[in-house]
Parts: structure tokens; sequence; C-alpha cells
């Protein structure tokens, strides 16, 4: 029930959040390139 709540409470995503997911997903893409040998 409480996650519930926390969604329908949840303000729409911001241009903003939009971005910081693009750059946690370049991170993320960087981190297995480095795994790679």
């Amino acid at each position: 029930m409480q996650n519930w709540s926390k969604h329908a409470y949840m303000p729409p995503r911001t241009q903003r959040e939009r971005e910081r997911e693009r750059e946690r997903e370049r991170e993320r893409e960087r981190e297995r390139e480095r795994d790679v040998p």
C-alpha cells in the first residue's frame, strides 16, 4: 500500500530528471566498456 501511495503522488518526470537518467546510462556503458578487456 505504501508503495502505491508513493507512486500516486509522484510528480511527472522533469526534463532534468530525464537528462540525469541519460547521464547514468552513459556512465553504465562506460563502466561496461572498462570491464571488457
